[in-house]
């Protein structure tokens, strides 16, 4: 859930200029480590109920994220959407570390109301997928800078206006990476754009690529 608020206020901020305020509401308070390991931007409070949330934002709820199993809101003065999330199952082997972003890829790459079963084979192909993104990207990197790719800009954020369709986003990044017809330097602007969005921290390899 915590996940999908994040991209909730990521599409907000830095797609739709939105000052976005978050508060998470539970009895345990977010793991700071979990949060940090999923680039996860931090809420502004934590409280125990749902009635605590209007004092801890300071103003009215527009939008909650919940899990399958917890009730919508019912009083839409205060809550005007809800956004439900699909449960995460975990049946990777214990112990086995995964790259953070490797996750949040996964968990990007699934609709966010339907379940999701990580797994030791999905995390190996995510994170080929993300070594050879962030190689492409090193290497684009070193290309004349380019205008961004606007067709691509902005059919990814009709994705995420739409259905908050994170899928189609990473489809689209997919596209871009093997289009001949869109300069490299206008792809390594786009992606590192997007990638405000998305989280993944896809220029992690450019010092891996010397220069020419």
């Amino acid at each position: 859930m915590l996940l999908v608020a994040d991209l909730i206020g990521r599409v907000l901020e830095d797609v739709h200029a939105v000052q976005v305020l978050t508060a998470w509401v539970g009895a345990e308070v977010p793991d700071p480590a979990v949060v940090a390991d999923l680039m996860i931007r931090r809420p502004a409070d934590v409280v125990d109920s749902p009635a605590a949330v209007e004092d801890a934002l300071v103003g009215p709820v527009a939008l909650t994220v919940g899990g399958a199993a917890d009730p919508a809101p019912t009083d839409r003065d205060v809550h005007r959407l809800h956004v439900t999330v699909g449960d995460v199952r975990d049946d990777r082997t214990p112990g086995k570390v995964a790259d953070p972003a490797t996750l949040r890829l996964m968990l990007l790459a699934t609709r966010h109301e339907q379940a999701v079963t990580l797994t030791d084979e999905g995390v190996e192909a995510a994170d080929r997928m993300l070594r050879r993104w962030r190689g492409a990207i090193a290497a684009w990197s070193r290309c004349p800078s380019a205008p961004l790719a606007r067709s691509y800009t902005d059919a990814v954020h009709r994705a995420l206006d739409t259905g908050l369709d994170f899928p189609r986003a990473i489809a689209l990044l997919r596209s871009l990476e093997s289009d001949p017809e869109v300069r490299d330097g206008a792809k390594f602007e786009t992606v590192v754009h997007l990638d405000r969005t998305l989280g993944l921290d896809l220029v992690r390899g450019m010092s891996a690529v010397p220069p020419s």
